[in-house]
């Protein structure tokens, strides 16, 4: 997992190959004009998610991993928090692993939280566990999948 200030984004361009197109995207977008929506960008490998997320609490929500696509979030006009914990751990399945959406839920409780506000970012990969969209006012957010 990685969480920093989008400022500071390019200093993570060469962990991943196709980061350096997420992270071209996340520069350019107007912020004010978002449309939510899936938008491709590399077919398959790189795409774009923009999404409404409502008032949730913790209990509201639950762990999930992703298999194949590491995730960027990026709250756009409101802060959210999210739950961490290393897939490695987690042992309280709640939905098994869906390969055609690459998702698997789990009913374990995070060991870690942090508050993303706008103008920051967190990268989960496959070894990362999260408990996204945690908040309590409605805001939108991006979501960068990015093949593995």
């Amino acid at each position: 997992m990685i969480t920093d200030k989008l400022n500071n984004i390019l200093k993570y361009k060469d962990v991943h190959p196709l980061f350096p197109v997420a992270f071209e995207y996340l520069r350019t977008i107007s912020y004010n004009n978002l449309t939510i929506g899936k938008t491709e960008i590399v077919p398959g490998k790189v795409f774009f998610i923009v999404e409404n997320i409502g008032v949730k609490q913790k209990s509201g929500t639950c762990m999930e991993i992703h298999k194949k696509f590491i995730d960027i979030q990026v709250p756009a006009n409101g802060a959210e928090t999210f739950g961490w914990k290393p897939t490695s751990e987690l042992c309280s399945v709640k939905a098994g692993y869906i390969d055609e959406k690459d998702i698997a839920f789990y009913n374990d409780e995070a060991t870690k939280f942090f508050e993303i506000k706008p103008g920051q970012f967190i990268i989960f990969f496959p070894e990362d566990a999260h408990q996204p969209g945690i908040s309590d006012k409605e805001h939108l957010k991006i979501i960068i999948k990015i093949a593995v």
